[in-house]
């Protein structure tokens, strides 16, 4: 890997290490709750896999025709006008990387406080010390430490050691992320293991059942529609981090080359995570227990169900890496939006498109940062998913839609009609997503469409800013 370059593995690494975060240690716990049917949730999450698929090889798509770092801002651009891509880029500032960086350390603090509790054995009902420490929220309490100031921490860290340089923060990222896909792969086998050898006992002292009692039996239950529209959602913000690649393709080795199989394998290999370590969830717990609080913890829990008390304690902390991954690869990804914006618009401030000696973009990075721990220190995890879902999901709409401006001569008729289906079954979609989050979730989605109109104002601002300016000098 050159000095300002990131090879395929590097590449890889930061699509896993942006999607593969806090979503997939959380998510299932709001979806168990709303939804309620193991069966229903574990083939919605497939569903989701098979519509990033769709939208990972349009903006592949999107990738030939425009390849600059940058992802939806450029293309947005390139298909709409300044406008839009200015709002897309502002929604990947408030929504995509601040809100998902803010998420993720904050469920870093809730499985952190889980495992140091559980390895002091402390409980909150009997230890009158540790209440006076103790957030009263009836859904995300915790027992030790605060899970807001252990994020805002873990992201002033994550950004100073990112702010050193390009090469750098690849190693860092590949090692992390490594690190990472090997727990998931031990936490699977373990979980699984487990599971498999509790349905095949034949010794009725030991057999629990897992599987027969939590999976089988709970998905008989009847599931709400709206609740199944909502939940993809949810879902769908686990997914995201699947064009991460498209946000650094300048910075990556033969982008013509590496970039295709660098989003296709690693969105594969997500989903096939994503699904099998939501069989070992819903085995292990019943739906009932998975939703019930503290909800953000819920891989915790179903290890604690699966593998004891001491095991659970360990794959916490080994939990806490991963979400550090995933916080890693964004602080890293994000600056590269802003980057480009203050490149292509005099809206931004020129400040944001500069870079120290090693090629990062600090103060673009710092920005992101700052706004993530303000966020940190206002939101729960729940809130800033639903807070954040419906703008990316926007914006991921309105990129897909620009690659129908786009044609490749040399296509065959077989593949454009492919890459249209493609990029039909996403739009189609994420339109109902949209439509449905907005009926059944109406106050959040409008509070989220009045701080993405603030970016319009921020827009038109500038121009009559510059006006003042020009007549006063006049």
């Amino acid at each position: 890997m050159s000095g300002k370059k990131v090879g395929l593995l590097a590449a890889i690494s930061v699509i896993v290490g942006n999607a593969v975060g806090s979503g997939i240690f959380t998510t299932t716990g709001f979806l168990a709750r709303d939804v309620g049917n193991p069966l229903v949730i574990l083939m919605m999450w497939v569903t989701a896999g098979v519509v990033v698929l769709c939208g990972v090889l349009t903006y592949y798509r999107l990738h030939l025709k425009w390849p600059e770092s940058g992802g939806e801002f450029v293309y947005i651009t390139k298909g709409f006008g300044p406008l839009a891509g200015f709002l897309s880029g502002w929604a990947s500032f408030v929504f995509g990387f601040g809100a998902a960086i803010a998420a993720s350390a904050i469920s870093f603090g809730y499985f952190f406080d889980s495992a140091v509790s559980s390895f002091i054995q402390l409980d909150i009902a009997t230890d009158p010390a540790i209440q006076l420490l103790s957030d009263k929220r009836e859904s995300e309490s915790f027992k030790v430490v605060n899970p807001s100031y252990l994020a805002v921490g873990l992201v002033l860290l994550v950004t100073y050691c990112h702010s050193k340089s390009v090469s750098l923060s690849g190693q860092f990222q590949f090692f992390l992320t490594l690190l990472k896909v090997v727990f998931i792969l031990t936490l699977f086998l373990f979980g699984m293991s487990e599971i498999y050898q509790d349905y095949t006992s034949t010794d009725t002292t030991t057999h629990v059942g897992y599987f027969e009692k939590n999976f089988v039996q709970g998905s008989s239950s009847s599931v709400s529609f709206s609740d199944i529209a909502v939940g993809m959602v949810f879902i769908m913000y686990a997914y995201s981090g699947w064009n991460a690649a498209n946000y650094i393709s300048e910075e990556i080795e033969n982008p013509k080359k590496n970039m295709l199989t660098a989003m296709v394998v690693s969105t594969l290999s997500i989903v096939v995570l994503y699904v099998f370590l939501n069989i070992v969830y819903l085995s292990a717990l019943p739906v009932s227990e998975l939703a019930a609080a503290p909800i953000v913890p819920v891989a915790e829990k179903a290890l604690r169900a699966l593998l004891g008390e001491g095991v659970s304690i360990a794959f916490c902390a080994m939990l806490c890496v991963s979400i550090v991954s995933s916080i890693s690869a964004m602080v890293w990804v994000g600056p590269r939006v802003y980057l480009k914006m203050a490149q292509y618009s005099s809206k931004v401030p020129k400040r944001l498109a500069s870079k120290n000696n090693q090629g990062v973009p600090v103060n673009a990075m710092w920005a992101q940062t700052v706004w993530a721990v303000l966020l940190c220190l206002s939101g729960t995890v729940e809130n800033i998913l639903l807070f954040s879902g419906l703008p990316l999901l926007l914006f991921s709409l309105l990129a897909v839609c620009s690659s129908f401006q786009i044609t490749f001569p040399d296509d065959s008729l077989f593949k454009f009609l492919f890459y249209r289906a493609c990029s039909l079954i996403f739009i189609v979609c994420v339109l109902f997503s949209i439509f449905i989050v907005f009926k059944e979730k109406p106050l959040i989605s409008i509070i989220s469409i009045l701080v993405l109109s603030l970016g319009a104002l921020v827009y038109f601002f500038s121009d009559f800013r510059a006006l003042i300016y020009r007549n006063y000098n006049n």
